[in-house]
């Protein structure tokens, strides 16, 4: 039997066996926290309608305070008022309906003739109406005018939510309301002599208040427990019918609410818990200013059904049961399919270490997890790239010691020929003679310069570190460069400020580094193209860095040399000898710095970077 198989029966039998008994030790906890999760955010749902109701009612007030503070509401009130006044009051009056959804009417009610309304814009018929003359009613005997009046200056009044009524009769269909009200003071005068009274719609405010899904509904009652709103709007204003429907009596909860109801302050919140149900309930008071005014109140808040409540633990309960099996399930197979997996690699590093004891080339380690597989992949890895490094370095001695003994045998016989060419070039030749030693003499000067690179890379000299101006460094350097870029058709574009840092750095490696970059730039770019020179000071690895940048619009690299650009003897150019940007590699590493390239990723081109520590390598003096 495999080891895979082996692994998932042993999981399965021992996830289910305690999977189900956690299950069933812990399934009643889960439900009751689910209940009373559910319960909880019913709770703020009622909170959440609270602080609606209570925002409106503020909100309200504000807006009384900025009104009595008018001019034109004391001159409304006059005995003569102006036209001008009035007119003011109309706009006011309707630019606030016309920013406040919830006003269903503003209105100036003076305390003469049986206190008829002075000014009345109101809402009405999707448009805002200004009442004429003929249509201002007597609100004098209304309960909350009389009330409002006893108040004193700055003090509010907020009525109870009842259905509106005009010319003494309800409106049809029902506005259930509430007033928010303040008495209106001249100078001089001990008396109020009107009311502004802001007219709220209560329905249109009641669609704002969070609901409770298939658990319940919300509920608002006055202090008696009155219903004012239920998704059942015959039991609300059942007072106004002459009708009795509570909240209380429907639950059979009268003597608790009772006493719930006359404690003032603490506790604002009620629950009850009947057979079939469960009452959630805030209390909203609104303090009267004067106590022979009646306490004002409102109770908000959900009737919940305990079938609901409970069936979220039923159901819980029989998908609990199905969710386990089939999570023990998957876990087994799960487990089984990652011992096969997990076995894959330890086969994978079994295989490359049996390439390598074999002597085989090319071996390649593909683990690269983090785990101890991982780890020991990753010490396999670094012993086959050690063997790999010692190789090279053991070839690159060979090379190095060969190519210095050709170099230096080449070097000597091509002195010969230079001065044997130079002095024939100064002889009486005639003109195309004179032109074929001037083509042999380049020829030997490359040759020279390929000799002095294959010394360069084989025989580093010893750095010679000190500061160096960084501007001059590079305008040096771009002088040096611009007659061979001026005879390729290269442009250079100075493109770095002129307060670049210090640098600790070998001047003379630095500056063959970037001269470099500059001669392969301006041979990429050969005809009629740019190349600019960037530099600027970084931050990397919590360590200030010089970075400098060589840009061209040229071709850009090829695909084929980019993962080896750096490497010896890799070239894209005929005459070139693939030493240049392992040279450059070189110095960067002498620096304790970096040397990178990539192609440009707005345009065609290509873009050579040189990083080197600002203070210089720290191995070196």
């Amino acid at each position: 039997m495999k080891l895979s198989l082996k692994v998932f029966i042993f999981t399965f039998v021992i996830s289910a066996l305690t999977l189900f008994a956690v299950a069933f030790h812990t399934i009643d906890r889960f439900t009751f926290i689910l209940v009373q999760d559910a319960l909880s955010r019913v709770e703020e749902n009622v909170a959440e309608n609270r602080r609606i109701l209570s925002s409106e009612i503020s909100a309200a007030q504000a807006d009384l305070n900025i009104l009595a503070s008018m001019h034109a509401v004391s001159d409304g009130l006059s005995s003569e008022p102006e036209r001008t006044s009035l007119v003011e009051l109309q706009q006011v009056f309707s630019q606030m309906i016309e920013a406040n959804p919830t006003y269903l009417q503003i209105r100036l009610i003076g305390i003469g003739n049986r206190g008829r309304e002075i000014v009345r814009v109101e809402r009405g018929n999707g448009r805002i109406i200004v009442r004429r003359n003929n249509e201002l009613q007597e609100k004098g005997s209304r309960y909350y005018v009389r009330d409002t009046l006893r108040f004193g200056p700055g003090e509010m009044f907020v009525s109870l939510i009842d259905l509106n009524r005009e010319f003494g009769a309800i409106v049809d269909p029902m506005q259930p309301v509430f007033r928010v009200a303040t008495p209106v003071y001249v100078s001089r005068s001990r008396a109020a002599v009107g009311v502004l009274v802001i007219n709220v719609d209560f329905a249109k405010l009641a669609e704002r208040f969070s609901h409770h899904g298939e658990l319940g509904h919300p509920v608002l009652t006055d202090i008696t427990g009155q219903y004012l709103y239920h998704p059942d709007e015959s039991k609300t204003f059942a007072w106004e019918f002459d009708r009795v429907e509570t909240l209380p009596q429907d639950f059979g909860i009268s003597q608790n609410w009772a006493k719930w109801i006359v404690t003032r302050g603490k506790p604002k919140k009620l629950s009850l818990t009947t057979r079939d149900h469960i009452i959630s309930a805030q209390k909203l008071e609104i303090a009267s200013p004067h106590p022979e005014n009646p306490h004002r109140g409102w109770v908000i808040g959900a009737v919940l059904s305990r079938q609901a409540i409970n069936g979220i633990g039923l159901t819980l309960r029989e998908h609990l049961y199905i969710t386990l099996a089939a999570i023990s399930t998957l876990l087994a197979v799960a487990l089984g399919l990652a011992v096969s997996w997990l076995m894959r690699p330890v086969a994978s590093l079994t295989q490359a270490a049996n390439a390598i004891s074999a002597g085989e080339e090319g071996v390649e380690i593909t683990v690269t997890s983090s785990d101890e597989v991982g780890v020991l992949a990753g010490a396999l890895d670094k012993m086959l790239q050690s063997l790999k490094a010692m190789a090279k370095n053991e070839e690159y001695a060979a090379m190095g010691r060969m190519s210095v003994m050709i170099a230096h045998d080449l070097r000597n016989a091509l002195s010969t020929v230079k001065m044997n060419l130079q002095i024939l070039n100064s002889s009486d030749a005639d003109p195309e003679t004179q032109g074929q030693i001037e083509i042999a003499l380049g020829q030997v000067q490359h040759m020279e310069n390929i000799l002095r690179d294959i010394m360069s890379f084989t025989r580093p000299d010893r750095m010679q570190l000190d500061w160096h101006d960084t501007s001059n460094m590079l305008d040096t350097c771009i002088a040096a460069i611009l007659p061979t870029a001026h005879s390729l058709g290269a442009n250079i574009h100075k493109d770095y400020p002129t307060g670049l840092p210090l640098v600790r750095c070998d001047r003379t490696k630095v500056f063959q580094a970037l001269q470099n970059f500059l001669y392969n730039a301006v041979q990429s770019v050969e005809g009629q193209g740019n190349v600019w020179v960037r530099s600027e000071a970084i931050l990397h690895e919590a360590r200030a860095e010089l970075l400098i940048r060589v840009v061209d619009d040229g071709p850009g690299i090829s695909n084929e040399v980019t993962g080896d650009l750096f490497e010896p003897f890799v070239t894209t150019r005929t005459k070139g000898t693939g030493l240049g940007l392992a040279i450059v590699q070189r110095i960067a590493n002498e620096h304790d710095g970096r040397a990178w390239a990539k192609n440009r990723d707005d345009t065609n081109g290509a873009e050579f970077f040189i990083a080197i520590p600002i203070d210089g390598p720290k191995q070196r003096d």
